[in-house]
């Protein structure tokens, strides 16, 4: 919608244009003439890598590029969550388009040590493996892994032919790792070797023609579950079939951004309008949660020693020690909204997100650390190496570990 505003006839405007949540469409493209000239207006950009239409977003960033758009006219801002026009937008959007002025950068803080990473794509997901190396994959279809000694190396670049945010990444307890965003899916026997990136079908409320999966779990049974935008799947043969999993938000198929199955059997769900769901993969279905806390999108889900904290906007966690089946709300000393989470026991958990956010608990949440990095890049995903080092990947190859304390 707004970037028809960059066509020939009605360039010039506005000051600045900012599309939320897209770009453009193949079959609307607008006729954007040379934006060269210093009088060409400002775009600000931003499309959760979670969503749907960050396809689109793609197709006008090329555009922008082609057209000659000069860099200090272009802010794109990286964020790993859904579709949506998020109340921290208004005061950047305005400061740019009106003035030009950009989020500062700031530097890394003196308690986090920067790892050096073969990539400058942005981190999206990440597993530990049994061996104690990680895996993690980026926002346009890399695969890099890091060894114990803390060595990084890419080891595939997965897509198909177009980048893929990988923003879901299990490991299930044979060894096998799943990995699914931007509606493909594809599979590891261990991680080095995968099979081509597909599509899987829509079986339940039809949308895209193809389920649109932003997350996958593995389950102690060896089923695997995939699950985004109304859409939920599950596999009971290493994912050469899937059935229909319904992921019920309320009376409507979720859109799902983080799944996690628990060693018990259970499974939950977290996304869009509060939704938190629990069930099992074996019923068929996940139903919505009662919760004590509030937030547009929960984006990520992570458990240890019988304890689940779920991450969320505006700096909140949810906590349950009984499988989902009761929650408390964690108050976190961040107001940023959070993407990745990690729990090591039922003492020691960390959350991160927006402008380099991270907290970290070591008394089940009673109290928190501000981790801040204090450098202005989000964070993608979190996983603790052992039980006192957390590593943090996201924006632009960010990849750094800190010590935990109590």
């Amino acid at each position: 919608m707004s970037a028809q505003l960059l066509g020939a006839e009605t360039l010039g405007l506005f000051r600045g244009i900012a599309p939320i949540a897209g770009g453009v469409f193949p079959t609307s493209v607008p006729d954007v003439p040379s934006l060269s000239s210093v009088d060409a207006p400002r775009v600000y950009l931003g499309t959760g890598y979670r969503d749907y239409l960050l396809t689109s977003q793609r197709e006008l960033s090329a555009i922008l590029a082609d057209r000659g758009l000069a860099s200090e006219k272009l802010l794109l801002r990286e964020y790993n969550t859904g579709h949506d026009l998020f109340p921290w937008h208004f005061a950047e959007i305005f400061a740019f388009l009106d003035r030009g002025e950009r989020p500062a950068r700031g530097g890394l803080d003196a308690r986090w040590s920067a790892e050096g990473v073969p990539t400058e794509q942005s981190f999206v997901a990440a597993a530990l493996l049994a061996s104690g190396d990680v895996l993690a994959a980026t926002a346009d279809g890399s695969i890099l892994r890091r060894t114990s000694a803390g060595i990084w190396s890419v080891t595939s670049v997965l897509d198909d032919g177009e980048p893929v945010a990988w923003t879901g990444l299990c490991v299930a307890p044979s060894g096998a790792v799943y990995i699914g965003g931007e509606g493909r899916f594809s599979k590891s026997a261990d991680g080095t070797q995968w099979d081509p990136p597909a599509q899987l079908p829509e079986l339940g409320f039809q949308a895209f023609g193809a389920s649109q999966i932003n997350a996958v779990a593995s389950g102690a049974d060896g089923s695997i579950v995939a699950a985004g935008y109304w859409t939920g799947l599950r596999s009971f043969d290493g994912g050469e079939t899937f059935t229909d999993l319904v992921i019920d938000a309320g009376g409507y198929e979720a859109q799902t951004a983080s799944l996690h199955a628990l060693p018990d059997g259970t499974l939950l769900a977290a996304g869009y309008y509060d939704f938190i769901g629990k069930g099992l993969v074996a019923s068929g279905g996940v139903s919505a949660a009662a919760h004590s806390g509030s937030s547009e999108w929960w984006n990520a889900i992570a458990s240890g020693d019988g304890v689940v904290w779920v991450a969320g906007e505006g700096g909140v966690v949810q906590t349950s020690s009984d499988s989902g089946g009761s929650w408390t709300t964690l108050q976190t000393p961040t107001g940023e909204d959070l993407y990745a989470a990690a729990v090591l026991d039922g003492q020691v958990g960390a959350a991160g997100g927006r402008r380099g956010a991270v907290v970290v608990s070591t008394d089940a949440g009673a109290t928190f650390d501000d981790y801040a990095l204090g450098e202005d890049r989000f964070v993608g995903a979190l996983v603790f190496l052992d039980a006192g080092t957390l590593l943090v990947l996201g924006e632009r190859g960010l990849a750094a570990t800190a010590t935990v304390t109590p």
